[in-house]
């Protein structure tokens, strides 16, 4: 597995990069020449409890340092389990069907006796990364990408939209906690997915507008604001990790509409709003200082 965490660190060039900041003016850039330099080894904890090995994870460096990654072998007496604890600075959900299969088919390959596998080219989040400056520094205010992001800020008090239900005092400090829940099963899914299509729409459009008219139920709000992510990936980025994610943001009217014109709305709206996932608001904010970047979605 030391060679598989190995092999993983140094086909990726997210990893041999970090920044670290001095104060508002002055950051420093710190790159890793030789991709052979990134060496982990393993170090043995001996038997830890549950809260103690949840310590040991979530102690894992915040996105101000080099490591802020770490991977680890919860050991059993008939099995393991594997973990990675990667800051979303060098991953996002393409990770977990890309990098995960990685880790997995390299491991098998080498306990099978065979040698390492060959793998797709990994292709380069420093290239992306040079390619996303050139692009934004060329946009202005009058852009259309940057004109449609003012305009729906502008709407949201110049920034993004608020959660629509109180949350107490946000200036509390609280922690959080994660919760699961299956509201469809796989026939359920197919039946939603297949009313979506019915209206004209997709699964997304489709979800857009159950939020819409959850929201308009519970706070009489005529018209749903939302953000949502989307994978701004070329197909030379497909085995690329990194953080790829942009943000789209949707409009769906909601009052005196059926089901199927909401969806029609939510998808058309997602749908015309993809290409400003290529603009960080953060671009926009700069260009348009009127406006304020979002809160934190976790503050804490």
């Amino acid at each position: 597995m030391t060679y598989v965490i190995n092999a993983h660190l140094r086909r990726h060039d997210t990893y041999r990069s970090w920044f670290e900041l001095r104060d508002t003016d002055h950051i420093v850039r710190h790159s890793i020449a030789d991709p052979a330099d990134i060496e982990f080894v393993p170090t043995t904890h001996g038997e830890m409890t549950s809260a103690d090995l949840r310590q040991h994870i979530v102690a894992t460096p915040d996105s101000l340092h080099w490591d802020c990654f770490s991977f680890g072998v919860i050991q059993r007496a008939d099995s393991f389990t594997f973990y990675a604890s990667i800051d979303h600075l060098h991953a996002d959900g393409q990770f977990v069907g890309v990098g995960l299969m990685e880790f997995q088919s390299m491991y098998t390959a080498l306990i099978m006796g065979e040698p390492p596998i060959g793998l797709s080219e990994a292709g380069s989040y420093v290239d992306f990364c040079v390619r996303q400056h050139e692009y934004t520094s060329a946009l202005t205010v009058d852009s259309p990408e940057v004109r449609a992001w003012i305009d729906f800020a502008e709407i949201n008090n110049g920034t993004f939209p608020e959660f629509p239900l109180p949350l107490g005092d946000p200036s509390v400090r609280c922690g959080g906690d994660l919760l699961s829940m299956m509201l469809m099963d796989e026939q359920q899914t197919q039946r939603f997915e297949s009313a979506c299509m019915a209206a004209n729409a997709r699964f997304i459009g489709g979800m857009l507008a159950c939020i819409a008219i959850a929201i308009h139920e519970l706070t009489g709000a005529d018209t749903y604001f939302g953000i949502t992510p989307k994978d701004i990936r070329t197909p030379a980025d497909l085995m690329t990790q990194g953080w790829f994610t942009g943000q789209i943001p949707v409009t769906v009217p909601v009052a005196g509409l059926s089901f199927n014109e909401i969806a029609r709305i939510a998808q058309t709206s997602f749908d015309t709003g993809a290409d400003l996932a290529k603009v960080p608001f953060e671009r926009v904010v700069e260009l348009s200082p009127s406006l304020r970047r979002p809160q934190p979605l976790f503050p804490w």
